[in-house]
């Protein structure tokens, strides 16, 4: 059977234009709220893990290959919904200059609901390829198989 390359690049670009986000539920000010993160592309998540290295001693940064806590932490773009509001957390400070209160917001949040965002940020990032690698492997024998 020949390897259809064409097929590949269209599947791995359809994917790229398909960016995932997901909604995730946290305890902030006292309320539940939602934090929607947006993935990246393939190429911008790979550099972007690039800068938040696993830490050695942490075997969650191990198994997904990016410290996880830093990378939610800094993560651009994350937007807290309630209901039918939402805030990009941008805002001016006292010299007129546009911060982001992510990193500020992120810092209050419980242990729990850290660890939670860490998970659904790797799922809309890396769990694809590992149902990817479940299908591959039944499609084909002589396939390596996880």
């Amino acid at each position: 059977m020949a390897i259809d390359i064409d097929a590949g690049i269209a599947k791995a670009r359809a994917r790229a234009e398909n960016r995932q986000s997901v909604t995730q539920p946290v305890i902030f000010n006292d309320a539940q709220i939602g934090v929607k993160l947006t993935a990246m592309t393939d190429d911008q998540w790979r550099a972007y893990t690039l800068m938040h290295p696993p830490r050695a001693s942490v075997r969650l940064d191990m198994n997904a290959s990016v410290n996880l806590d830093s990378a939610v932490r800094e993560y651009q773009g994350v937007v807290l919904v309630d209901g039918d509001e939402s805030d990009d957390l941008l805002s001016k400070n006292q010299d007129g200059e546009t911060v982001y209160r992510w990193p500020e917001v992120y810092d209050s949040l419980s242990r729990q609901d850290r660890e939670n965002l860490a998970f659904a940020l790797w799922m809309i990032h890396d769990s694809w390829y590992q149902e990817a690698l479940k299908t591959a492997g039944k499609a084909q024998t002589g396939s390596p198989r996880n």
